[in-house]
């Protein structure tokens, strides 16, 4: 699970050739893309970010949905909201019959409950 919070998502598919990106614990395109937790930003949303995937073009470069970009104290999209380490496995699932399995952002139960990492700094909640 620590592997999951901190590393999901944060390196490009070595693998090549068609597989199960779903299931898949690499990124195959920016959107499936996070940046690493360990930078510094947050599990709160980016308005930026958020306003840019609801009204912006589908064509637009990562910089441009963000004035920051990378250094933007905030989380770029649902993977760096869901799966940061204050945030992966913390509240419960929604779904009755989930098939994510270890990669759900969500608990099923005590047994894969996870308290959060150390409070996140001053500096990042802006």
């Amino acid at each position: 699970e620590e592997f999951i919070a901190h590393r999901f998502k944060t390196q490009w598919c070595p693998i090549g050739g068609p597989h199960d990106w779903e299931n898949c614990v690499y990124a195959h395109t920016y959107r499936d893309w996070r940046r690493t937790p360990l930078i510094g930003y947050s599990s709160r949303p980016c308005p930026q970010w958020s306003r840019s995937i609801a009204n912006g073009s589908p064509e637009l470069n990562y910089d441009d949905r963000c004035p920051r970009g990378m250094a933007c104290p905030l989380a770029h999209g649902s993977k760096e909201q869901l799966y940061h380490p204050q945030f992966y496995k913390t509240s419960p699932c929604s779904e009755t019959h989930c098939k994510r399995g270890a990669l759900c952002a969500f608990t099923h139960g005590p047994h894969d409950t996870r308290q959060p990492c150390a409070d996140e700094p001053d500096h990042i909640l802006g």
